[in-house]
């Protein structure tokens, strides 16, 4: 009788545990939000910089005439009046 309820009690121990640890709301479950939540921060942070960089490229493209005029330049490949282009093949 003692050792039918000793593995009753292994059982039951056993079976907590293994919810624990591998439970919807487990240790290993909870390692992965763990992960999710710090990859989420650092992608937070690299958006902020990028949202940073584009509020100062706006400003520049309102008043700033010379980063306009590089921008065409580089990015919509605009010359001046009278000037040449010379392409190159690489």
């Amino acid at each position: 009788m003692k050792k039918r309820h000793f593995l009753v009690l292994l059982v039951i121990i056993v079976g907590i545990l293994g919810y624990t640890i591998f439970g919807e709301t487990g240790l290993i479950h909870l390692a992965r939000l763990r992960q999710e939540l710090k990859e989420m921060k650092q992608e937070n942070t690299r958006l902020r910089q990028e949202n940073k960089k584009l509020r100062t490229q706006a400003r520049a493209l309102r008043g700033d005439l010379k980063y306009i005029e590089k921008i065409a330049r580089e990015e919509l490949g605009m010359v001046k009046k009278d000037e040449q282009v010379y392409q190159f093949k690489e």
